[in-house]
């Protein structure tokens, strides 16, 4: 009689608009995971993709409890948070002791059920203005690529899910699997970072009518060389008012000294 082992069900969500390269590749990462495990642990992963579309999800509360639940990226430009049914069973589930996972745009869903209110989370880099503007209760950091709470993990940028899988394998596997999964997969372990990947993008929602005259003038003039005097003339100001900015003011702010 072969022996049954302790399975960890994964919900792998199907949203609208989610982006169905990282559904289908997790469920194969956790297959291969799954025979690279094999003789080597009692854990096998049952991964799921479950469809969160308004036709389906008075259904929710028939499944299983999972282990895992994993709200994929979004390649849309309209970001998901689904309703009430929804954020009920994934709340639910947690309570229940899932693991709840998202990458990219799947932090939108996440966010949405509140999960995340007063907890540090990422997303992609590109979505840090409008996320916090959405969600200001979120401690929002996407310099990190991968923000394990120990309950909750969020990944960075689209395919920041190759990594957010690893994770999941760590945690329901264990390392050895997952560092033979990754040299399988020819996907580099341990990767924390994504702020390299990132483009520098100047606030320009502060108010200040002198300094964003400054900023747009810069965008013209950056080819050549640029003297704190000449953005001081540019903008009426005298030089004292550009002191340097300081870590707690918005990225692309000038500290402004009132004479």
């Amino acid at each position: 009689m072969e022996p049954v082992f302790p399975q960890h069900n994964i919900a792998l969500l199907n949203y609208p608009g989610a982006q169905l390269a990282a559904l289908y590749g997790l469920k194969d990462m956790f297959e291969v995971a799954n025979r690279l495990a094999e003789g080597q642990t009692n854990s096998v992963l049952k991964p799921h993709i479950v469809d969160l579309f308004e036709d389906t999800a008075t259904h929710l509360h028939d499944l299983p409890t999972c282990a895992a639940l994993i709200a994929p990226p979004s390649l849309s430009a309209e970001k998901h948070t689904g309703q009430g049914a929804v954020h009920h069973w994934i709340k639910t589930q947690h309570q229940k002791g899932a693991l709840i996972c998202s990458a990219c745009a799947g932090a939108y869903l996440l966010a949405a059920t509140g999960l995340l209110n007063g907890r540090t989370a990422t997303t992609h880099w590109a979505l840090k203005q409008e996320f916090s503007e959405t969600y200001p209760s979120v401690q929002l950091n996407t310099d990190q690529l991968i923000v394990d709470e120990g309950d909750i993990i969020t990944a960075g940028g689209v395919m920041a899910w190759t990594d957010l899988g690893l994770r999941v394998v760590e945690r329901f596997l264990g390392p050895a699997i997952m560092l033979d999964l990754a040299h399988q997969l020819l996907i580099e372990p341990g990767r924390c970072e994504q702020r390299l990947f990132s483009a520098f993008r100047p606030e320009l929602h502060h108010g200040d009518a002198a300094i964003l005259k400054v900023q747009h003038w810069l965008q013209t003039t950056f080819t050549t060389r640029v003297t704190v005097e000449g953005m001081a003339e540019h903008a009426g100001l005298t030089s004292r008012t550009f002191l340097p900015c300081n870590r707690s003011q918005p990225e692309g702010l000038f500290t402004i000294v009132k004479d």
